[in-house]
């Protein structure tokens, strides 16, 4: 991947990720009280996306990546991805403590959340590979 199509690539997932976020606290303030949410959530959810969509620095490379180099990476990402959100909520004090219960809650929302973004992109990739062999099927037809 060239840094154009990285620097791209971070953009639209810090504001996928931003949004994500966003509908999981509206679940949890409608699930379980407003008065659990405070403005730190605010520069968390604002951190956590910055700094994961960062991540995709993981896929810069000069040469094509082959299939498990893909795998070897999405899996380097998602650690990241991990360390960083708990990393930020920790020193924040917005992660209850070392509870096991909230820790292992974050983890399971921050993988459904990664696994949305990752079967998104996949999805879009798909798309945009198919219209680009559309386009050349038509082209040297003629």
């Amino acid at each position: 991947m060239s840094i154009r199509d990285i620097l791209k690539r971070i953009i639209f997932i810090f504001f996928l990720i931003w949004g994500l976020t966003w509908i999981v606290l509206l679940i949890v303030g409608l699930a379980y009280g407003w008065n659990r949410l405070y403005f730190d959530v605010l520069i968390a959810v604002f951190a956590i996306s910055a700094l994961c969509s960062l991540t995709y620095f993981v896929f810069y490379s000069k040469k094509e990546l082959k299939g498990v180099q893909v795998v070897i990476r999405i899996i380097i990402q998602f650690v990241l991805v991990l360390v960083i959100s708990i990393s930020i909520l920790y020193f924040m004090d917005i992660l209850a403590g070392p509870h096991l219960i909230s820790l292992t809650t974050l983890i399971m929302v921050l993988t459904v959340i990664f696994t949305l973004v990752s079967s998104y992109e996949w999805f879009m990739f798909i798309r945009h590979a198919d219209k680009i062999n559309e386009k050349l099927r038509n082209k040297f037809k003629k």
